[in-house]
């Protein structure tokens, strides 16, 4: 199509014409610049390595932490029970429990290494030991300083990973218990 003459203008048509290529241009080029501020930006970047390590630990059988992350991040609950079959098994819960006494309660601390799967989940477990059952505890409140980490044992490769990086979701903290009978052990 040729283009007419216009008053105002010689060639109006034309110079429509390359302004909404140019338009288009900058469009498209926003969309892009902003799409790579987005894909590498820290919180996405935090958002993306959060859900993974929640998808990553329920395929991998960490349920204990994939669940904890997962209510940490998303829900507004006050208390989350964790299913005892491992719990009840871990050698270190069993070593701390086997000389409590009914009514004694112990807060355990323990190296990653000595239980990888609680590790993830828990850190300073609060044992209570009743007559006939094991009541274990911990108030959930990741840090946010930065300063506290955990490592992830990957096929043999340990990566650090702060415990304040799921604070790019609006978190909530809340008491994780289990409770088994000492029957059961």
């Amino acid at each position: 199509m040729n283009p007419k003459k216009i008053p105002g203008g010689k060639f109006r048509f034309r110079k429509i014409s390359i302004t909404m290529k140019r338009l288009k241009f900058l469009l498209l080029v926003s969309l892009l610049s902003f799409t790579l501020l987005v894909l590498f930006s820290e919180t996405f970047r935090n958002r993306a390595i959060v859900v993974s390590m929640i998808f990553g630990g329920k395929i991998l059988g960490y349920d204990e932490a994939s669940s904890i992350l997962y209510n940490y991040c998303f829900t507004n609950i006050d208390s989350l029970e964790l299913s005892p079959d491992h719990l009840r098994k871990c050698p270190v819960i069993l070593t701390a429990i086997k000389n409590m006494k009914a009514g004694e309660t112990r807060v355990i601390k323990f190296k990653q290494s000595e239980c990888w799967r609680i590790s993830y989940a828990l850190s300073a477990i609060t044992i209570k030991r009743t007559n006939n059952s094991i009541i274990l505890s911990q108030f959930v409140d990741f840090d946010r300083s930065g300063r506290i980490y955990t490592y992830l044992n990957l096929c043999g490769y340990k990566v650090k990973i702060y415990d304040s990086i799921v604070h790019c979701f609006y978190c909530h903290p809340f008491v994780a218990y289990s409770k088994f009978s000492i029957l059961k052990i």
